[in-house]
Order: C-alpha cells, then structure tokens, then sequence
C-alpha cells in the first residue's frame, strides 16, 4: 500500500466534507426563508402586517434572514466536527453564537429564530423517513429539492457579481 498520498486523501476527504455541509446549509437556509416568505406572504395577505409600518421594519426582516442563515450554516459546519450522539451540543453552540452575535440588537430574533431553524432540521427529518419506503418519490424529491436550491444560490450569486461591479 503507497503510504505517501494518505494525508493528502485526508485532507481531500476532509475539504469535500466541508463543500458538502456548505451545500446542505445553503439547500437548508434556500428552504427555510422560502417558507419565511411564503409565511409573510400570508399573514400579509390576511391584512395583518408582520413588522408594521415602523422605520425599522427592514433591519428587522433582514435581521431575522441574518439569523436563519448564520444558525443554520453554523449547525452544519459544526456537523463535521461534533458527532451525531451529540445533537444538543449542535444546537447549543449555534444557538448561543447567535445569541451573543446579536445583543446590540435584536435579541428576541436570535432567541427565537434558532428554534425555528431547528424546527425545519426536525420536519426534513421526519419527511426522510415517511419517504424512505418509497425510494423513486424520494429520489425525485431530492433532485428538484436540490435543483430548485442551487439555481437559487447562483441567483443570489449572481446578484452579488452585479452589484459589485
């Protein structure tokens, strides 16, 4: 067995692992503000107005986006490390990061949205299993789940390129 390329597979083990739990993330927070939308869309639509008609209803809504995407990545990144045994130590530090993060400011958004986050961690889950007895609805599933959330992500990506030139 050639010993020399043995920390090199690891590394390379290691740094796809991470592109994969960034992936995962990303396909994760696509679907969390997705349904935030949907939800805002309704509650707007009954005629109740979520932020109201204060000056400070677009830090609040991107303040509550912030939070859904730092959670929610730092969940997964921390996924690589801590192993699965321990699932409230992948939430705690997170959930604390996220916390501490925004104490100048929005507090009640960084206790709260975690706990939704963890909620959409909690119904993929539950979804995975209702779907594993059916492997083709399952495998169609993921493939529009994942299309739908990386044209997403070169969307936004692309949007950043242009506004940066």
């Amino acid at each position: 067995m050639n010993t020399e390329n043995v920390p090199q597979t690891s590394q390379l083990h290691a740094v796809k692992q991470f592109f994969l739990a960034t992936f995962y993330g990303i396909r994760q927070c696509v679907f969390q503000l997705l349904c935030w939308e949907l939800f805002e869309l309704i509650v707007n639509l009954m005629g109740f107005y979520l932020y109201g008609d204060h000056p400070g209803a677009f830090t609040v809504r991107w303040s509550v986006y912030l939070c859904i995407v730092v959670f929610t990545m730092l969940y997964h990144w921390l996924a690589l490390i801590i192993p699965k045994e321990e699932r409230l130590a992948r939430f705690v530090i997170p959930y604390i990061i996220c916390v501490v993060g925004w104490l100048g400011g929005f507090v009640i958004i960084a206790l709260v949205v975690p706990l939704v986050c963890q909620f959409f961690f909690l119904m993929e889950n539950y979804m995975k299993k209702k779907l594993a007895p059916r492997p083709k609805a399952f495998k169609r599933i993921k493939i529009a789940y994942n299309s739908f959330a990386l044209a997403t992500f070169l969307l936004l990506i692309a949007m950043i390129i242009y506004l940066w030139i």
